[in-house]
């Protein structure tokens, strides 16, 4: 239960984290 209700931040946060590091070096 605490994963369901935790895991959608979590999965959210190292997305954007990987999008700015991919973004960054691109850039």
């Amino acid at each position: 239960e605490w994963l369901d209700a935790n895991l959608p931040g979590i999965v959210e946060a190292e997305v954007r984290k990987e999008v700015e590091r991919i973004a960054r070096s691109a850039g």
